[in-house]
């Protein structure tokens, strides 16, 4: 249609309905993909350019509405041509303006070009095109169509509504469809068919898709499918790019979804290492394919599963003796069916070999009552477990069959060994004997814990002997207590109550330790602290209840004080610091204390008695 309302009277089929949809022409004539003439039927035929809510405003100066110039000029803009700086006039007088100035004309058919006709009013917009055909699209001024028309048609190579001349101002990309090949399973190598693109010289790029998801990297023609991909379906989208052309892009049919790959061995598991108990046992994996699988490893027994032998190293234990073991190594990798493939079996698994490389030794002074104690020496393996036999002379002790012994009086003058017999499940027991010790020794009583005094130095209360630590068994214990190192007359007993005659002055208890046959052994206390008269107790500390909140009144309970009949004076802190007139048993707290914490000093006063202060715990951060 002419730039300036011209009635088209070249015009291409007749098509007697509006309508969205696929429609056949008369023989002869194009075919109809869609055409509409309300907003509503443009927008439904042509669902991607935006021009049914653009056709009423001017484009390029062609009339808005219906019309075939002002349709071709919007497209062109979308296409990002610019407003030419001469007229193109009507449809007619397109093609010839449009070369004058530089812009090719030709014959050949490109998508984004506009299609004209020599001596005919009108212009279309190519849209695609194929072998022997096109698909343009066009809009049409109020005249042959009484309200105008959009339409999209196929037209075939040698119709009437084929155009003659093809105007260039910025050709468009055009492509079919690409394809993906290759095996669709994982560990597989999917190849990019990119379609047939036109014009020639466009650059091609490549993403691949996960379910429609760009996958990372994945940038080339060829993708190696992988775990990440297993029950997902891939494509790929290619971009076709051309300097002065829009880029244009196509994604390809997603593949089926993606199979788990296959791992394969070629060379079975073995093991190595002595079939003895004790022995360590290791697994060569063997050869497997792909590279890059994680192995798992489990030991059996006689085909069974041990329990917890899973790594690639097993230490035959004493339930594998004479039975056979053998390993199963399963290999996995993400995306792939896991393998498993079963070493064959050791022999019949032997006895292991207990071994000892310093012989037992025994530590302890030979003196009747002293422990001795037997060190077992050096012996492999080393979870092994000992049993003992102790001997004096070289003649067996009845019933010394501990790591320990305490020589007796039996034992006096004779020399003292200990045999060690090793022993483990699985294994054979093997004996040692130590070198024999000096001849037993006369017995010392010993104190290795001296006696201490508890009670507090105060008169009038009563104070306790803690005996300490004896030995051996069956010690008699006397006692005899001091004041500032004069015996205290009659203080003969576990217990002593302190009296005015102590104030001033430090006490002691001696201990005195005896048994028939050991010479007696005293031990003397630390003494006590000077006695001093009573005192002041606060059993109990003080402590603050109410919130730590400004406005709050919180108070004091001074705890529990002995004896009776104390008073009490206060004063408060903020943050360690005395508070100006807090001398209550209640503070309510101000602003100044925002930030800080609050604590109280109770003192207690009784006549007779020292003053005694004690400092509540702080409250919480006031706020």
């Amino acid at each position: 249609m002419k730039r300036f309302g011209a009635v088209l009277t070249t015009a291409l089929a007749v098509v007697a309905l509006v309508t969205v949809g696929l429609v056949a022409s008369p023989a002869g004539a194009q075919t109809l993909i869609c055409s509409g003439v309300s907003k509503a039927d443009v927008k439904k035929c042509d669902p991607g350019s935006g021009y049914a809510d653009a056709m009423s405003s001017s484009h390029w100066g062609m009339y808005g509405g219906h019309n075939c110039t002002n349709y071709a000029a919007y497209r062109l803009g979308k296409n990002g041509v610019k407003r030419p700086a001469y007229s193109l006039g009507n449809a007619s007088t397109w093609a010839s303006r449009a070369k004058s100035h530089g812009v090719v004309v030709d014959s050949k058919p490109a998508v984004g070009a506009i299609g004209a006709w020599a001596g005919r009013n009108h212009v279309v917009y190519v849209e695609a095109v194929g072998a022997g055909y096109l698909i343009t699209s066009e809009d049409n001024y109020p005249g042959y169509y009484p309200k105008g028309m959009f339409r999209k048609i196929k037209v075939l190579k040698g119709e009437r509504a084929y155009p003659t001349q093809f105007i260039h101002f910025k050709d468009q990309l055009a492509s079919s469809v690409p394809q993906v090949t290759g095996t669709t399973k994982v560990g597989s190598t999917l190849t990019a068919a990119p379609g047939s693109w036109t014009p020639s010289g466009i650059t091609l790029a490549y993403q691949w898709l996960r379910d429609g998801v760009a996958i990372p990297s994945a940038a080339s023609s060829k993708y190696v499918l992988s775990g990440s991909d297993l029950a997902r379906r891939i494509s790929v989208r290619v971009t076709g790019s051309k300097t002065g052309l829009t880029t244009q892009v196509k994604t390809s049919p997603a593949t089926a979804a993606i199979t788990a790959g296959t791992i394969s061995n070629t060379a079975v598991p073995t093991v190595s290492g002595t079939a003895k108990v004790g022995s360590t046992l290791t697994v060569a994996a063997g050869t497997w394919a792909p590279t890059g699988l994680a192995y798992a490893y489990q030991w059996l027994r006689g085909g069974v599963v041990i329990p917890g032998a899973t790594k690639s190293t097993y230490v035959l234990a004493a339930a594998d003796l004479a039975g056979k073991v053998s390993v199963r190594v399963t290999a996995t990798k993400p995306g792939y069916t896991s393998l498993a493939r079963t070493s064959g079996q050791t022999g019949a698994i032997a006895l292991g070999t207990i071994s000892n490389t310093a012989a037992p030794t025994i530590a302890g002074t030979p003196k009747v009552g002293q422990t001795l104690t037997s060190m077992e020496g050096t012996w492999t393996p080393a979870d092994v477990t000992f049993g003992y036999q102790w001997l004096a002379g070289g003649v067996p002790i009845t019933a010394a069959t501990g790591k320990t012994f305490v020589p007796t009086s039996a034992q006096l003058a004779k020399t003292i060994t200990v045999r060690v017999t090793a022993n483990k499940d699985g294994f054979a027991t093997l004996t040692k004997v130590s070198l024999p010790t000096a001849a037993v020794a006369p017995g010392t009583i010993l104190n290795s814990v001296a006696p201490s005094i508890t009670g507090s130095a105060i008169d009038g209360t009563w104070i306790n002997v803690k005996v300490g630590t004896w030995a051996p068994t069956g010690v008699i214990l006397s006692y005899q207590w001091y004041r500032s190192g004069k015996a205290v007359t009659g203080g003969t007993r576990t217990t002593y109550k302190l009296t005015s005659a102590d104030v001033g002055k430090t006490v002691a208890v001696k201990v005195t330790g005896a048994k028939a046959g050991y010479p007696n052994l005293s031990k003397t206390s630390k003494s006590t602290a000077v006695v001093r008269a009573p005192m002041l107790v606060n059993s109990t500390a003080p402590s603050i209840s109410g919130k730590a909140t400004i406005g709050t009144w919180i108070k004091l309970n001074p705890g529990t004080w002995s004896p009776s009949g104390v008073s009490f004076t206060y004063q408060w802190y903020r943050s360690g610091k005395a508070v100006t007139g807090g001398t209550r048993d209640v503070y309510k707290l101000t602003t100044a204390d925002r930030g800080k914490t609050v604590a109280v000093k109770v003192t207690g006063h009784k006549s007779g008695y020292p003053n005694l202060s004690r400092m509540s715990k702080p409250t919480a951060t006031v706020r």
